[in-house]
């Protein structure tokens, strides 16, 4: 294989994936009556495929998988319009919801044609595109730690979320056997497991809280690592 067929042949691979989590997303936020992509990516998301589709027309054929990325985003916009209302409104007023999401994105779109006209075509799209990237990744990470529950996430990341260690959660049980320990377990549809027993905790040195990382091992035991002398008294 050439080295110009493996760039196509992984480029198409790219755009096979990405439409494939956009279906995704969608598929998942029907089912959870959520919205999957957080507002900071959306928006950028949506100004990337319109201005590279329609306004500053990528190469062909890729202009046509922009404008084809772009109408299935304007269904996830439409979800976030429809359930991040409720979900957001302790930080978005409700008459300045939609408004918001508008300008926010038309602001993108600006700055996308900007660029694009400055820099160029490849560049303005490169530097566009890494950055939606950079800024997707973040977004996610961020709903995965902020959202109540896992909605909107794809179901093999929920399954595994559901079951990850939360640490110093503030709506931890009020039972004597979870003081001890710093972390609780949350169940699969994201409330807490009281089930779970964390036994007599930590040994922490110098009660200083020594746990840096944990770890859920695919057998269900649990790794820990830290400055800690003793867990459940061994």
């Amino acid at each position: 294989m050439q080295p110009n067929d493996l760039m196509i042949a992984s480029a198409m691979l790219s755009l096979a994936l990405w439409t494939l989590a956009y279906l995704l997303i969608i598929r998942r936020g029907y089912l959870d009556k959520t919205y999957g992509m957080p507002f900071v990516a959306l928006c950028p998301n949506l100004a990337y495929e319109l201005t590279y589709g329609l306004i500053e027309p990528n190469v062909a054929p890729l202009h046509i998988v922009n404008i084809a990325w772009f109408v299935v985003d304007l269904v996830i916009a439409a979800q976030y319009l429809r359930y991040g209302r409720r979900e957001l409104s302790a930080l978005v007023p409700g008459w300045l919801f939609v408004p918001w999401f508008l300008v926010i994105t038309a602001l993108w779109v600006a700055a996308a044609v900007a660029l694009t006209r400055d820099l160029g075509l490849q560049v303005g799209n490169s530097y566009l595109g890494w950055g939606c990237q950079i800024i997707l990744s973040g977004a996610y990470l961020s709903m995965l730690t902020t959202r109540p529950g896992v909605a909107g996430q794809s179901q093999r990341l929920s399954d595994r979320v559901a079951q990850c260690l939360l640490g110093h959660c503030a709506e931890r049980p009020t039972d004597a056997r979870f003081d001890a320990a710093p972390f609780v377990v949350a169940a699969p549809d994201g409330a807490l497991d009281t089930t779970f027993d964390p036994g007599s905790g930590f040994n922490l040195s110098g009660g200083v809280n020594g746990v840096r990382r944990m770890v859920l091992l695919p057998d269900g035991r649990i790794l820990a690592c830290g400055y800690f002398a003793t867990y459940n008294g061994a």
